[in-house]
C-alpha cells in the first residue's frame, strides 16, 4: 500500500496532541552546547528512562521529569550507537535485569543496570570482563529480543550479534561478536523488488524486532529493508528470508519520483493479522508490508 496524504479525513480521529512536555535536563542541555563530535538521543520505555550520548558521555534521566541524570563517562572514545537489552538469567548478579550496550569507534561495551524497584532511581555496574573490540567497525544501531539477543548494524553493511556467557575463569571469553550476515546466500522470494548490490557499502540504520511473530527487520541507508526468521522460539540463528530495496523501484520509476525510507515499526498481530510492517517515507507516505 502506497498512498500520499494532505488533509484530515472526514470520520478520523483528531490530529494528534502533546498531552505532557518535559524539558530537557538543565546538565543535559548545558552539555549538548559544546559537543565536538556527534551527540544521539532516544527513550527506552522499558524502563521509562530517556538517553542522549554527547560525545563519549551517556546521560539518562526519567521519563516522568523526576530526579536527577545520572553520567556515563568511562569512554575515551565518542559513544555512536546505544542499546537496551534484557540480562538473561543466569548470567549476572540478579540486581541487574538490563544490560547498557555501547558501540564507539574503538569497542562495544555491556553495562549493567541496577534499578532500585521504590525509587525508580538507576545505577550503572561497569564489568570490564564484558567488553570486546570492534575490530575497526562502527555501529550504527543496536536493538535486542525479548530473550535478550543483541544484534548490531555497522556502517559496514553488515549485521553482528553480541553474544556473552558466564565464564567458568578468569582467562575464558565472556563476550564475542559474531557477523550473522558475511557468509548469506540464501534465497529471496521473487515478490519482493530485489536489487544486486553489495551489502557492505551501506551502513545499517535501524534494527526493529518483531517480538510477537519472531521476526527482525534492518533498514539500511539506501532504504534497503532487510528480513531474518529467528525460528520458531526466536533463539535461532538470523536467517534471511526477503528483501525489498526502495532505491530499485524508485530507479525504475524515475529519479524525481524516489522516496527514501526513513523509518520503520512493527505492527502487531492485535493491530493487524495481515500487515507486519510499516515504513516511513521522507515525503510523508507510508508503505505497509
Amino acid at each position: 500500500i502506497d498512498r500520499g496524504y494532505s488533509h484530515q479525513q472526514s470520520g478520523w480521529p483528531s490530529l494528534m496532541r502533546a498531552s505532557n512536555v518535559r524539558e530537557i535536563p538543565k546538565p543535559v542541555a548545558d552539555r549538548f552546547r559544546s559537543v565536538e563530535v556527534c551527540s544521539n538521543w532516544g527513550v527506552f520505555p522499558e524502563i521509562s528512562y530517556a538517553w542522549a550520548t554527547i560525545d563519549n558521555s551517556l546521560f539518562l534521566w526519567r521519563t516522568d521529569g523526576r530526579g536527577v541524570p545520572a553520567e556515563y563517562s568511562g569512554e575515551e572514545q565518542a559513544i555512536y550507537a546505544v542499546g537496551l537489552a534484557k540480562a538473561r538469567p543466569g548470567v549476572f548478579n540478579e540486581a541487574i535485569q538490563h544490560l547498557l550496550v555501547l558501540a564507539t569507534p574503538c569497542e562495544i561495551v555491556l553495562l549493567g543496570v541496577c534499578m532500585d524497584v521504590t525509587s525508580k532511581e538507576l545505577a550503572l555496574q561497569p564489568m570490564p570482563l564484558y567488553t570486546i573490540p570492534s575490530d575497526n567497525i562502527c555501529m550504527s544501531c543496536i536493538n535486542s529480543t525479548p530473550f535478550g539477543r543483541i544484534f548490531c548494524g555497522g556502517r559496514d553493511g553488515h549485521l553482528y550479534e553480541i553474544t556473552y556467557s558466564k565464564g567458568a575463569g578468569w582467562r575464558e571469553k565472556r563476550c564475542t561478536k559474531v557477523c550473522v550476515t558475511g557468509g548469506l546466500g540464501l534465497l529471496v522470494p521473487s515478490v519482493f523488488k530485489l536489487w544486486p548490490s553489495d551489502p557492505a557499502k551501506v551502513a545499517i540504520a535501524q534494527i526493529v524486532v518483531d517480538a510477537a511473530r519472531h521476526i527482525m527487520y534492518t533498514r539500511s541507508k539506501d532504504s534497503c529493508i532487510t528480513v531474518y526468521d529467528l525460528g520458531s522460539n526466536g533463539k535461532e540463528p538470523p536467517r534471511r528470508v526477503a528483501e525489498y530495496r526502495q532505491s530499485a523501484t524508485s530507479a525504475r520509476r524515475g529519479a524525481q519520483d524516489f522516496k527514501q525510507v526513513v523509518h520503520i515499526a512493527v505492527v502487531s498481530p492485535s493491530e493487524s493479522a495481515s500487515l507486519h510492517l510499516v515504513a516511513v517515507c521522507n515525503n510523508g507516505r507510508r508503505l505497509y508490508f
